[in-house]
């Protein structure tokens, strides 16, 4: 679920690390403490109110993010039929039995 990213931390003068995640900024949502090889954060997540708009619009991104992840899936399985390997989406077998 962590992605994360290495900042400097002016405040502190040293590199820390945020989530690379846009949804979770959106969201108000930060790590606290360095990350661990479990990759939660070593003393939990902060989270700070965000305005609504900001969590409907972390949301839609999933959304569209879920979508796109769908449609790439679609494809590369569409370019498996064409080259050869099977297809195992029964509406599309539907259709190349009536076709």
């Amino acid at each position: 679920m962590t992605e994360t990213r290495t900042v400097h931390d002016p405040f502190h003068g040293k590199d820390v690390q945020i989530s690379d995640r846009l949804v979770d900024r959106l969201r108000g949502k930060y790590a606290s403490g360095p990350h661990l090889p479990n990759g939660n954060p070593e003393f939990g997540w902060r989270q700070f109110q965000a305005p609504p708009i900001q969590h409907e619009a972390a949301k839609r991104i999933e959304e569209l993010e879920a979508a796109l992840h769908d449609a790439v899936d679609e494809l590369t399985t569409c370019e498996r039929t064409i080259s050869g390997e099977t297809y195992n989406n029964p509406k599309f077998n539907a259709l190349l039995s009536n076709g």
